[in-house]
């Protein structure tokens, strides 16, 4: 079957083409010149917004566009061609500011070159909108006057009552017609005039720089509806370029880049600074909520949905600040993707960068606009001649509707543009039997001898660590061994005499992939090339190395990432090796970076090392095409755009290491994690039997680590007793096979994702292009509740649908209205236990 779901279906109320309006405006530098100008204090009115950052209303109508304005003001409005007629609605804005002045009473007027043309009476805060229409005989200004009437409200400090003139337009003497107030798209499309980023460079701001550079733009449309798109901005002054690579495509309203500084002259540049990838207003509506996700860091509530209300007028204002952590891995304090919720509307923001990172957002009290920053932290250096360097990339793709209804945009942008292809598909998601590579070539042959005899059939062989160095110690599983010396990448003659070609061999004669471990970026003071390159690798301080100190392989030095290529390489080739494991286990690598950072070189550390893990990670894609990468850094400690666009997190969380780990927070890191990244699993250690443990951890992929990460039931599995539970196993493969395509399509959570004991946890899958989808539902061990009804989304509203239950085989009917209007009704009268519901349409079903 072919998981791919559609890059996009047919929607009315997504606006695809707005993005590619937006760059083409970044591009040129220019939005289209309007014949209908306005002039006044900007901090008395407001264009199709109003004062409270809601959409215009008078005595509950709402109006999508208009001039929301401050008693006492006056905007002019002068037009190029000769206007022949107005109109509008007027009256005061219904918000709940408004609503208090109980005092209001406001004459708005319409004058030209001092005559006026039409006057209201006194219109307070519960009046009706009333109508205007004036016939302007060929003027080319009018003068828009609210006046605030009554003394007693004038008398009190500070008040000003909030006037509508709603859907103001004006007709042409060419007959066509012209808003007065620009909509939100073309302030949002005025803003793209000036590139989104920001940043200091020696004593000017970014956008000095931007007003004395000159521009060059070029444009290249390719296939498939995508567009690539450069844009230079070279100061003569400083010698220094910000290039934009920017790319945009047909069927999203998205767009991402990555912008770099180069050193284009014989000097050395300016300090820069304050570098921020993304510095955004985007004018919305209120109320605006973020809604993020916590990132990994071996706890119960590693990607656990992070809501947060970011105020409307006045005193609310807040800027919330997410960031990466403090270490220089990119998702331990928080995912790097956020959604920004403005009403019925909102923008998905996602960063690529593997290393220190932070965003605000929130709002800009004089416009109502949000204000969105990015970027990487603590950049301070000057370029030297020649140099350049790039900074995170960033995407950002507009939605309509609800909230998830936006990550449920990502997850599809990402399987069609971003995710590692194969075929001009997005991977497959495998199942995986994650064994330790300590363990000695003898066990693992008869480990992949009794998986075929018992019918058990994985897409994947997974070995760990420890199959590697000089160790003689025994070394069965993560706890024991020396395992955690790296950097010597022989393979271990004790554990696996003759190499692991014998094994690699086995693997693929059983129809297996072979998955292999490797931290390539950590080592241990005392291995070989350690000794022969010391120049190779960072340290955190500066004086005499210890015998077993951690240490970093400098990805940015060009002769040490030559040598992890051409050692990964090497495996690939000797091994037969399918999918590279990159884990990295060194906990803190910004204390190696900024040790050899400079006063005015802070970032250039790490700069270069991520810039050196995207070239060695391209380079390894490009030699093998079919190879994959698993990214692991001590569990999901470094998922972003970027390292998304280039492999798949298989372990998402070390909190499944371990025998102890709750089976509720696997639940949420499944469904906390799908929000945003479509593909991915979560190792655990699934205690034989326990089908609640097994669907707790359900996903696209599956690293099944239950048989060999603990001895007693690797032991066990080996032995092959009648009493171990293999028809179980065989039924939890079957239904995660089963699963698996829907994880291409769209995810609705149906409760919260939440870590409470007492709770119930519910998720939907649906691929719109099978009409087919899942319901995962679990009762916690503390909940008092035997039954929930959940109500479904994303059906189609005239279909029934027909569900069969994973445990009993029972099938039950019903319509869409009856699934998306009252709800499925689920009973499970145990606590901690689960049920599994597969649905799809059929025709002329029988039910309710």
């Amino acid at each position: 079957m072919n998981y791919h779901s559609p890059a996009l279906e047919e929607r009315d109320d997504v606006d695809c083409g707005f993005m590619q309006r937006w760059v083409d405006v970044l591009c040129h530098g220019i939005q289209d010149d309007r014949p209908v100008t306005l002039q006044g204090d900007t901090a008395m009115y407001r264009e199709s917004l109003s004062f409270a950052n809601r959409p215009l209303r008078i005595a509950g109508r709402r109006f999508d566009s208009g001039l929301a304005m401050l008693t006492d003001s006056v905007v002019e409005v002068h037009s190029a061609l000769p206007m022949t007629r107005f109109r509008a609605e007027v009256g005061l804005d219904d918000n709940a500011v408004a609503r208090r002045m109980v005092l209001a009473s406001v004459v708005f007027s319409v004058e030209s070159a001092g005559r006026e043309l039409w006057r209201s009476q006194p219109m307070g805060p519960t009046d009706p909108a009333q109508p205007v229409e004036i016939t302007l005989d060929g003027l080319h200004q009018l003068t828009l006057r609210v006046t605030l009437v009554n003394e007693a409200a004038r008398a009190l400090q500070g008040y000003w009552a909030h006037a509508d003139f709603a859907e103001a337009t004006v007709e042409l003497v060419d007959g066509g017609t012209q808003p007065v107030a620009r909509t939100l798209a073309d302030l949002r499309l005025d803003a793209a005039v000036h590139p989104p980023l920001s940043f200091r460079i020696g004593e000017r701001t970014s956008a000095e720089f931007f007003e004395t550079c000159w521009r060059d733009t070029a444009i290249t449309e390719l296939a498939g509806g995508e567009r690539r798109c450069t844009l230079r901005f070279h100061d003569d002054e400083s010698g220094v370029t910000c290039r934009l690579e920017a790319r945009q495509f047909a069927e999203f309203s998205a767009v991402e880049w990555i912008a770099y500084f180069s050193n284009e002259s014989d000097r050395e540049s300016p300090v820069l600074e304050d570098v921020r990838a993304l510095d955004l207003a985007w004018l919305a509506p209120a109320p605006a909520r973020l809604h993020a996700a916590k990132g990994s860091d071996e706890r119960l509530d590693d990607f656990q949905p992070v809501i947060e209300d970011l105020g409307t007028i006045r005193s609310d204002f807040r800027t919330v600040r997410l960031e990466s952590g403090d270490v220089g891995r990119s998702s331990i304090n928080n995912l790097p993707f956020m959604n920004l919720e403005t009403g019925d509307e909102g923008l998905i923001v996602a960063i690529g960068w593997t290393g220190q990172w932070s965003a605000g957002i929130g709002r800009e009290p004089a416009t109502g606009a949000m204000r969105v920053q990015a970027g990487m932290d603590g950049i301070y250096l000057r370029l030297q001649p020649g140099e350049s360097i790039r900074t995170p990339r960033i995407l950002l793709l507009q939605w309509q509707g609800e909230p998830i209804d936006g990550n449920n945009l990502l997850r599809r942008y990402l399987l069609t543009h971003c995710v590692p292809q194969i075929n001009g598909r997005p991977v497959d998601a495998p199942s995986c039997l994650a064994t330790w590579g300590g363990q000695p070539t003898p066990q693992h042959q008869a480990c992949i001898s009794r998986l075929a005899e018992q019918g058990l059939k994985f897409d994947c062989y997974w070995m760990d660590a420890g199959w590697y160095g000089t160790a003689t110690t025994p070394c069965p599983d993560v706890f024991s061994g020396e395992w955690w010396k790296c950097g010597d990448w022989r393979v271990n003659q004790v554990y696996h005499e003759g190499g692991l070609q014998p094994l690699s061999e086995s693997i693929h004669a059983a129809g297996m992939k072979f998955l292999l471990w490797i931290d390539m970026e950590s080592a241990m003071q005392g291995v070989p090339l350690s000794l022969e390159h010391p120049e190779w690798y960072l340290s955190t301080g500066d004086g005499p190395r210890q015998e077993g100190e951690p240490l970093l392989l400098n990805l940015g030095h060009p002769e040490a990432r030559a040598y992890a290529i051409e050692t990964v390489s090497a495996l690939v080739r000797q091994h037969g090796v399918d999918w590279y494991r990159q884990d990295f286990n060194l906990g803190q690598p910004m204390e190696y970076w900024r040790v050899h950072d400079t006063p005015e070189r802070q970032g250039m550390t790490q700069i270069r090392h991520i810039e050196g893990l995207y070239a060695f990670w391209d380079e390894l894609r490009r030699r093998f095409p079919d190879l994959i990468i698993d990214n692991c850094a001590s569990g999901g400690r470094r998922i972003d755009l970027e390292t998304v666009s280039r492999s798949i997190p298989l372990w998402r969380s070390d909190y499944g290491c371990f025998a102890e780990a709750e089976a509720d927070g696997l639940q949420v890191h499944a469904a906390g994690l799908a929000c945003w990244v479509p593909i991915s699993s979560g190792g655990c250690v699934c205690p034989p039997g326990d089908t609640y443990y097994f669907r707790s951890n359900l996903s696209a992929a599956l690293a099944e680590g239950g048989f060999c990460n603990d001895v007693a039931t690797f032991e066990a599995f080996l032995a092959g007793t009648d009493d171990y539970p293999w028809a179980w196993y065989r039924q939890m493969l079957d239904e995660y096979y089963r699963a698996r395509p829907l994880f291409y399509g769209d995810i609705y959570p149906l409760t919260s994702i939440t870590t409470l004991p007492d709770a119930w946890l519910a998720y939907q899958l649906h691929r719109p292009d099978l009409d087919q989808g899942l319901l995962l539902a679990f009762r916690r061990a503390q909940s008092p509740h035997s039954e929930a009804a959940f109500r479904f989304k994303g059906l189609d509203p005239n279909q029934r649908y027909r569900f069969t239950d994973a445990d009993s085989g029972q099938e039950r009917d019903a319509s869409a209205a009856l699934l998306t209007e009252v709800g499925f009704t689920v009973s499970l009268p145990a606590p901690r236990s689960c049920c599994l519901l597969f649905y799809t349409a059929v025709e002329d079903a029988q039910g309710s």
